[in-house]
């Protein structure tokens, strides 16, 4: 009976204790690596769904300017009788295609780079407001534009609402505005200064004479909008990226799409505050 009891007593010997524990350490491995696999299989998942999103958002952004190209505007400025040539003898297309420019912005790695291209794109036309206003008068290089206009009111607010910011921010200096002088001739100018207060603005050159540009013209504001491959080294994205090193501790850095106006001259530089990452 002290035998017996004795053995019904014992625990498990160092072998069964040692296979235990080398199974449970298989099954907890198992069971981590499947969970890892999960977790990243997911992670991919959500970062290919954010890019496909990202993607659809840039095409459909870009889709829409590229309606509006030439919108109030006309395709391109030497196809079209002009009254008196365009600010400084440079004319404007609605659509202008430059292959590959931005290839250098292209961040890759030199061992496997993937061979892509990166084409700029830049748009001109009436990207502010949907509306052509009429003039009120025209006195030198001095616009000013009729507030009871319905386009004008829609824009900007009727004589109790008006919104002078709003006003100032669409005709900003160094635009270009449209003139049509209803008899097909059309004058462009540039946006010298504005008066948010009169409802006018300056521009230069001033309208001949010969262009009849009087009471009953029609203008239209103008930008050109570019789209464009840069990196973190662009002076406007500099801050927004300055904490961004995960990129860059792989040795190559952020290739980033954006959207920003340029000005009016051959090589079309950036406007300072209107960088957009698309």
């Amino acid at each position: 009976m002290r035998a017996r009891r004795k053995k019904s007593e014992a625990g498990f010997t160092l072998l069964e204790l040692m296979v235990a524990l080398v199974a449970g350490l298989i099954a907890i491995l198992a069971i981590y690596y499947m969970s890892s696999a999960s977790a990243h299989h997911f992670n991919e998942q959500q970062r290919l769904a954010q890019s496909q999103m990202a993607l659809r958002m840039a095409t459909e952004r870009i889709r829409r300017d590229v309606q509006r190209a030439g919108f109030t505007a006309v395709p391109n400025t030497s196809r079209v009788q002009t009254c008196q040539s365009p600010p400084g003898g440079t004319h404007m297309a609605a659509i202008e295609f430059l292959d590959n420019a931005d290839f250098a912005r292209l961040q890759q790695p030199a061992s496997n780079p993937n061979l892509a291209q990166a084409d700029r794109l830049r748009l001109f036309g009436n990207f502010s407001t949907g509306f052509k206003y009429m003039v009120r008068g025209v006195t030198g290089n001095t616009v000013v534009l009729q507030q009871n206009w319905q386009a004008f009111q829609a824009s900007f607010g009727d004589p109790a609402n008006y919104d002078g910011a709003l006003f100032a921010e669409v005709f900003r200096p160094g635009r270009w505005v449209h003139l049509d002088n209803r008899k097909g001739q059309h004058v462009f100018s540039q946006i010298t200064g504005v008066n948010a207060a009169n409802r006018s603005f300056t521009i230069n050159p001033a309208p001949q004479n010969s262009c009849a540009v009087s009471h009953d013209a029609i203008v239209t504001p103008l930008q050109r909008i570019e789209y464009a491959v840069v990196d973190e080294t662009d002076p406007e994205l500099t801050a927004i990226f300055a904490n961004d090193v995960s990129e860059n501790e792989r040795g190559f850095g952020n290739s980033i799409l954006v959207r920003r106006e340029i000005d009016f001259s051959p090589l079309g530089a950036p406007i300072a505050g209107t960088t957009q990452v698309v």
